[in-house]
């Protein structure tokens, strides 16, 4: 599955999921890292954006939204 397109309208909500996913991933504190520790990480945050993308693809949606 491709990367989810940033121009999307769920581009936010794909990206919160994300990050809730693997938030090790997006945590970018970490000391001097090496390539491929940085490798690592990017491979987490796209792998985590693939993941959330295919859950609102397949109907996923936050509490807070479906709440009446």
């Amino acid at each position: 599955m491709p990367a989810p397109d940033p121009a999307s309208a769920y581009a936010p909500l794909v990206e919160r999921l994300a990050q809730i996913l693997d938030p090790v991933a997006f945590d970018d504190r970490a000391e001097p890292r090496t390539l491929g520790a940085l490798w690592d990480q990017t491979c987490r945050r796209m792998t985590a954006q693939q993941h959330a993308a295919r859950a609102i693809a397949a109907g996923w949606a936050p509490t807070s939204e479906t709440a009446p």
